[in-house]
């Protein structure tokens, strides 16, 4: 059992602007900021008893979160960095300050320097670019590019939007997840931001998501370069996923979502897997590729106002014939459970979440370096990563809805 105590500290100067509601550029994801947006519309949204205020797929439109209805005068989201109006640009800064105190580990400050702009110029179109800075990143001993002065930087956000009616189209650099929760088992937040092209339809109980992502060339690790000495590691390499989600009833909805990651020394995007209505595993088997497809499934579930039922697996490789050797390998899955209650801010009522993951060994990974679900070091899915299994317990109180303190435990 490891207990954790962590103070956070934020400091945030935004630009602040009045509110303009329908501006269609996405909320991103990653940063204090907007997370609060995202927390605070979950807690409304799961009190409000209806799933269809809540995506499958992040970052959420700006409008989606700022009509995510509760009942109340007070706004579901904090608008710490509202949207432009139309033809006009918003620039924005955030300050963040964190500080880790971890028993027998020396105290750590942790400073992350953030700035961006957000653009409308019509009104179905939108434009984000954001810049950070980050010390944590610079900490990370997995972390592969360059530092400053103690500092990681990069552009994390760089994408243009296209919305109408119930196409949404994304090109550029964001962060995504997909699933009942932005930590998830397939596409979670904590990943690298990916360079994309998504697409997102949705029409009545139907919602369906599709993204191709280039992603960087092979990390082999040293037994790797000695097991296969003679390749060049030279890799383009390639993330296609395709997802549909029904939702059943105002409380209830299934997704079922497959992803392949692909790649080789000079290969390009394979045509049968920029198909969006293609079964990729199918077109794998089918073409003789060495391939790595996921195929997975979650559902949320609203029981009654105020809480919230969710669970996701995923399956990478299931041992179904006893023919060969290689079929006595186990079972690749990784699942997830959570319970999640409600609480109300400025009251003594808690959020409280309750969660379990659990990812057998070998999942997210493959013999070929190339086809492991890796980006930039950092695993595309849940960031406890295979061969684990974790069992946590937040519980977070509201005194404004502005700020919170929160108590985490967890045994891994």
């Amino acid at each position: 059992m490891q207990k954790l105590k962590a103070w956070k500290l934020l400091i945030a100067a935004l630009a602040f602007l009045p509110v303009i509601a329908g501006a269609e550029v996405t909320h991103p994801l990653g940063y204090t900021a907007f997370d609060l947006d995202y927390e605070i519309t979950y807690q409304r949204v799961v009190s409000s008893g209806d799933i269809t205020y809540w995506p499958p797929v992040g970052p959420f439109y700006h409008k989606t979160l700022i009509s995510a209805g509760y009942p109340g005068d007070i706004s579901p989201t904090l608008q710490l960095t509202a949207p432009p109006s139309e033809n006009s640009i918003r620039l924005f800064t955030i300050t963040a300050e964190r500080v880790n105190s971890i028993r027998h580990e020396k105290r750590q400050d942790i400073f992350s320097f953030t700035g961006g702009l957000r653009y409308q110029p019509s009104k179905y179109f939108g434009a984000s670019v954001l810049f950070n800075l980050d010390r944590a990143k610079a900490l990370d001993p997995d972390y592969t590019g360059k530092k400053w002065r103690g500092l990681a930087g990069d552009i994390e956000t760089a994408a243009i939007y296209f919305k109408k009616g119930n196409l949404g189209l994304t090109l550029g650099r964001e962060c995504v997840f997909w699933g009942p929760q932005p930590v998830n088992l397939i596409l979670s937040k904590t990943a690298e931001p990916l360079d994309l092209f998504a697409a997102r339809y949705k029409k009545g109980p139907l919602h369906f998501s599709f993204l191709f992502a280039r992603l960087d060339e092979s990390r082999p690790d040293s037994t790797d370069i000695l097991r296969l000495s003679d390749q060049s590691f030279n890799d383009n390499r390639y993330l296609v996923g395709h997802r549909l989600d029904i939702t059943f009833h105002k409380r209830l909805r299934l997704g079922l979502f497959e992803t392949s990651l692909f790649g080789g020394e000079g290969r390009p995007p394979e045509l049968y897997y920029l198909n969006p209505l293609q079964f990729f595993h199918t077109a794998q088997l089918n073409e003789d590729t060495d391939d790595n497809t996921i195929l997975g499934f979650d559902v949320t579930w609203f029981p009654i106002d105020g809480y919230s039922l969710y669970g996701q697996m995923i399956i990478d490789d299931f041992q179904i014939d006893k023919k060969s050797q290689g079929d006595q390998e186990p079972d690749e899955i990784g699942i997830m459970l959570g319970l999640f209650k409600s609480g109300k801010p400025k009251t003594l009522s808690p959020d409280i979440k309750l969660e379990y993951v659990r990812i057998t060994n070998r999942t997210y990974h493959q013999a070929q370096p190339r086809n492991r679900y890796l980006f930039r070091n950092k695993l595309l899915g849940h960031p406890l990563g295979h061969d684990a299994d974790s069992l946590s317990l937040a519980i977070r109180f509201w005194p404004d809805i502005r700020q919170f303190a929160e108590l985490e435990l967890a045994y891994t």
